[in-house]
């Protein structure tokens, strides 16, 4: 009798750990921030010195989406939530490299 009480016992507990475990890593988010401005500076000062007129508006319009479209799919893929490095004085992980190279796939998608 006592040995069936242990052995429910550890077959609840571990049965919880597992639920708790499953749900940390579902459910659980870190934060991380992204340099938006710097995204921002580095694209426009780059389309300016290559690019004129309908090209120009056309890439510019394909930035524009891919940001919001970027910061959105990298913060999903890594269960992260992603802030403005210039909202938040911390040591945070960045994830601008991650989001830049997420928005030039798209640029380059597009080309």
């Amino acid at each position: 009798m006592i040995k069936n009480i242990v052995i429910s016992f550890v077959s609840g507990s571990l049965g919880a750990v597992l639920i708790s475990a499953i749900n940390a890593n579902m459910y659980t988010k870190t934060f991380g921030v992204v340099d938006i401005k710097g995204i921002v500076d580095k694209h426009v000062t780059e389309f300016r010195e290559t690019k004129e007129g309908d090209e120009l508006a056309r890439t510019t319009e394909i930035f524009a989406s891919s940001l919001n479209s970027s910061i959105f799919s990298v913060a999903k893929d890594n269960k992260v939530i992603l802030l403005n490095n210039r909202a938040v004085i911390s040591d945070l992980p960045d994830y601008t490299a991650l989001v830049n190279k997420s928005i030039g796939d798209a640029l380059n998608a597009n080309h």
